[in-house]
């Protein structure tokens, strides 16, 4: 079981291979011009510097395009500043900017507004897991994996995550030999997170239960296939 570990927060809340997005550019009657795979580099974003990177990366491409985010709804609004149209199709900024799978590939046309509202936060929470044992837990993701642990996230980036353990939980594995441990940090879609060259750390309760010996009962003796039984014989005295 974790009795207590420190996670420096030094990941980014847009981190590979959560940065890619894919567009189809097309003209005004739906004909094919150019596919375009921009991909954000790798830091921490908010809503401002995210569309500075948006509308760079279309200027550097010449795609003629141009993102905007309004403030009332929390939603990014991609467009086209011409007569030709586009189509999302693909990203993995699905909660960064709000546009589910569900929605993928978008419609064709001028402009269009992701249906969800934005999550700049990243994940929100961190799941310790040990993936070299035989642990199979249910968590809260729905995945059955080596999760030990999750942990919320409730501090501010380059500061740490702590945990300390109120009460203790052991998780049961039938691995009879343990000679080290695997350790990985994921965050709430199951993708390892990178620390950045930051180190963790954590610590570990283990018991150990000696397996008994199953009880032969039986009054055959062992190798004898003829399944004679062992009789005893008692001593009895004789009276004079």
């Amino acid at each position: 079981g974790l009795i207590s570990c420190e996670v420096p927060y030094s990941f980014y809340n847009v981190d590979d291979p959560k940065n890619k997005i894919s567009f189809r550019r097309q003209t005004a009657v739906g004909g094919f011009i150019a596919d375009y795979d921009l991909i954000l580099p790798r830091q921490n974003y908010d809503v401002n510097t995210i569309l500075s990177k948006f509308n760079a990366l279309f200027t550097q491409n010449n795609m003629s395009m141009v993102s905007s985010f309004d403030d009332d709804t929390n939603r990014f609004t991609f467009n086209s500043s011409t007569t030709d149209k586009f189509i999302i199709t693909s990203t993995t900024l699905n909660k960064t900017i709000g546009l589910p799978i569900t929605s993928i590939p978008t419609a064709s046309g001028t402009t269009f507004t992701c249906p969800n509202v934005c999550q700049m936060t990243g994940t929100s929470s961190i799941y310790i897991n040990c993936v070299n044992l035989s642990i199979s837990n249910l968590d809260s993701r729905g995945d059955l994996n080596g999760t030990i642990c999750k942990l919320p996230i409730e501090c501010d980036p380059t500061s740490f995550i702590y945990y300390r353990a109120t009460e203790n939980n052991y998780y049961l594995t039938n691995n009879r030999t343990i000679t080290h441990f695997h350790i990985t940090i994921t965050d709430d879609d199951n993708q390892e997170l990178e620390l950045n060259g930051c180190d963790f750390s954590l610590g570990l309760n283990i018991h150990f239960v000696k397996k008994r010996e199953q009880p032969i009962k039986t009054p055959y003796l062992l190798g004898n296939n003829t399944g004679e039984e062992i009789i005893t014989k008692k001593k009895t005295k004789t009276k004079k």
